[in-house]
């Protein structure tokens, strides 16, 4: 028993549905979807922490912007300290990476990611809360969701996706406007076939959602999710990471391919110097191993980025090196770390870092840095808030 309450009891497949993993992974994983009822206080923390029993108490924790869905449409972002009143006059709050505000969801969310045989980055729990009825109408998701009604109800429909196989992006569908991606099956259809499947989750109830699953939501009264949102990497992803670490280490490869914009002679130029180059692509694709590529895959290859609005140094405060402290400024926030001598080559490299980067952009430009020290330091960065994680948004 915990001090907060609640049981040890382990938030894997077999609490969440009331089955053997290897069931539901032989049964259901990764494309079929799955309903599993039950009483809430099976869910462990999920039920019994303060932030998951009290709006305010989350909202109280948060340190960025809340996401709020209207009538028609609306959408914006406001301060979590405002959110409240927009909740009380019905709107939907919508919220990402809660785990951050409410680090005791680290543990059940590892304890997922370890029955899925995924990495712990690459799944987050985002919290949709409503007061009043209000549904998203139809779309599709491009990543794996787990839906945990805590609190209400919550009616979906759901159909299966002939249109789009493992898509990449998610997509809401309009009447007049077919912004779906260029390899989709069309027409893409505008509303729910007649033989969707409803489901109605209620307090205790937890949904598996495949990849790509069409559905619609509708809420009457007040409702509480957890959605933990699962996001490894696309074969894709992996063979292009690697791709770019190998070519990156080639000096021609880093050059600019400048004329682009300009006359016929230039771009001819251009055909020219990139035609030198091909052999170098082919002979690193020719390069490649499977064994290579899943070691790679099998580490977090999650985005980091620094805050848009932070300014941050990296000084020495002491004698000769003794105290090197990493500074992160933000309008109202802000981070004073002290930095080991053995981990100065990585934070610098992370300091003058200008965009998005992976852990294993930082292993490869910080050679002299244990890998096991940069994922350290990266979850640290990212546990005091200097550090942010790049997370697409998607409604439920």
């Amino acid at each position: 028993m915990r001090r907060d309450g609640s049981t040890d009891k382990k938030l894997g497949l077999r609490t969440l549905f009331g089955m053997p993993k290897r069931d539901f992974l032989r049964q259901h994983w990764p494309e079929v979807s799955h309903v599993g009822h039950g009483a809430v206080d099976r869910l462990g923390l999920l039920a019994t922490l303060p932030a998951m029993r009290d709006l305010g108490v989350l909202l109280g924790r948060l340190r960025k912007p809340v996401t709020i869905f209207g009538d028609k449409g609306f959408q914006t972002e406001v301060p979590a300290a405002t959110a409240r009143d927009l909740y009380e006059r019905g709107d939907t709050l919508y919220i990402t990476n809660v785990e951050n505000a409410v680090p005791e969801l680290r543990s059940p969310r590892a304890e997922l990611a370890a029955d899925l045989g995924v990495h712990p980055d690459h799944v987050s729990i985002e919290a949709f809360a409503s007061k009043r009825s209000l549904g998203v109408p139809m779309h599709y998701d491009f990543d794996v969701n787990f839906n945990v009604q805590l609190r209400g109800t919550k009616t979906w429909r759901l159909a299966p996706n002939h249109h789009v196989v493992n898509p990449t992006e998610s997509y809401h569908a309009k009447a007049t406007d077919d912004h779906g991606p260029p390899h989709a099956r069309r027409p893409l259809p505008r509303r729910m076939p007649r033989n969707s499947e409803t489901v109605e989750l209620r307090e205790g109830s937890v949904m598996f959602l495949p990849r790509g699953v069409w559905h619609e939501t509708g809420v009457a009264g007040e409702s509480f999710a957890l959605n933990f949102t699962v996001q490894p990497p696309t074969w894709k992803n992996v063979v292009l990471e690697e791709l770019d670490r190998r070519l990156g280490n080639l000096a021609e490869w880093r050059a600019y391919p400048l004329g682009l914009a300009g006359d016929e002679r230039s771009r001819a130029r251009l055909a020219r110097e990139l035609a030198t180059l091909l052999p170098d692509l082919a002979r690193v694709v020719d390069g490649l191993d499977a064994e290579s590529l899943l070691q790679s895959a099998s580490v977090s290859g999650e985005r980091f980025h620094w805050p848009a609005d932070a300014s941050k140094s990296l000084r020495d405060e002491g004698v000769r090196g003794s105290n090197w402290k990493l500074r992160v400024r933000r309008p109202n926030a802000g981070a004073e770390i002290e930095v080991d001598t053995e981990l100065l080559p990585l934070v610098q490299w992370l300091v003058d870092r200008p965009s998005a980067f992976t852990a294993q952009d930082a292993r490869a430009a910080c050679s002299s840095v244990a890998p096991d020290l940069v994922e350290l330091t990266l979850a640290y960065l990212l546990k005091e808030g200097a550090l942010q994680r790049d997370a697409g948004q998607q409604v439920h």
